[in-house]
């Protein structure tokens, strides 16, 4: 078995030695040579080499992201603990002061902060703001002054005797009696004046003034006796829209007689209204429908 060993040696080492491909050892060659110029190109001094920036750019570009985005958060988050103890800390005092401290050292702070301009709005706003309190107050008493007076008002009119219910009827249907009666020399008062401004109606209630009796006695005629509120004008020369009761809704120029349903005067105590046919229409509370607007004009159908 050993013999047949050192045969197959022997044979194996007298047999010939392989050759490789010419065109192996040609590449082979080549690669040899590539690689040896390049190591010394880049062993040159002025060989380039790769710069820091372009072999550590995909490390640092993120790094230094992430360390911004940290700085960021944190500054925030610094910015709100603050905010968070300011708050805490007003609560605090504004809890434990009376509402009326409380408020007032708010105030103060406010107008201490505030420069001269911001004092001056501060101090009006105050003003203003005593002003409508004033006005409140005052309100406040007309209202109960008003229902004190109705209280009374109606206290009285239970206590009335039969005799004292027929003369209060008796004066008031006296009353309208002459409201109507006033109407109907205002409408004739009206007329006149037409009649020599060529069927013009009066553009104003001073312009029939002189229509309706002497200029130095009072205007009576011009107030309702019912409205206890106006006072008749001494005479012409002091006549004011304040001394009149009646609603002047015709004003001219213009010619109305093609309108006879439409309202001239109309009484703000009883309703009474005077058309420009000059007739006097009393209207109840069941006719006040009956009064129609068109047209900015007022008509009674």
């Amino acid at each position: 078995m050993n013999q047949n060993q050192d045969e197959l040696e022997n044979h194996l080492r007298r047999a010939p030695a392989p050759r490789p491909p010419r065109e192996l050892e040609g590449e082979i060659r080549a690669r040899i040579n590539l690689a040896t110029s390049t190591d010394a190109t880049r062993n040159r001094p002025g060989g380039e080499r790769p710069s820091f920036w372009n072999r550590w750019w995909p490390v640092l570009v993120p790094g230094l992201a992430t360390v911004a985005l940290a700085a960021v958060v944190g500054v925030q988050q610094l910015q709100l603990d603050k905010a968070s103890s300011s708050q805490g800390r007003i609560d605090a005092e504004n809890t434990s002061l009376p509402p009326a401290t409380a408020n007032g050292r708010t105030a103060s702070s406010i107008a201490t902060t505030l420069d001269g301009e911001g004092r001056g709005e501060l101090e009006r706003l105050r003003a203003k703001v005593r002003e409508l309190a004033a006005s409140l107050a005052t309100v406040d008493a007309l209202v109960a002054d008003n229902a004190r007076l109705q209280a009374e008002l109606a206290a009285i009119k239970g206590s009335r005797t039969d005799d004292q219910k027929e003369m209060e009827e008796t004066v008031d249907r006296a009353n309208r009696i002459k409201c109507v009666n006033n109407m109907k020399q205002l409408g004739l008062a009206v007329r006149i004046f037409a009649n020599d401004n060529h069927d013009d109606f009066p553009p104003d209630l001073k312009s029939i003034l002189t229509f309706l009796g002497s200029p130095e006695h009072p205007l009576n005629v011009m107030v309702c006796p019912d409205d206890t509120g106006r006072q008749p004008a001494p005479n012409a020369a002091a006549f004011t829209d304040a001394n009149c009761s009646y609603e002047f809704l015709a004003p001219g120029p213009g010619k109305f007689e093609t309108e006879p349903q439409r309202v001239m005067f109309k009484c703000r105590v009883h309703g009474n209204v005077t058309l420009c046919d000059g007739s006097v229409q009393q209207l109840t509370p069941e006719r006040l429908g009956a009064l129609v607007t068109r047209d900015g004009k007022l008509y009674l159908e």
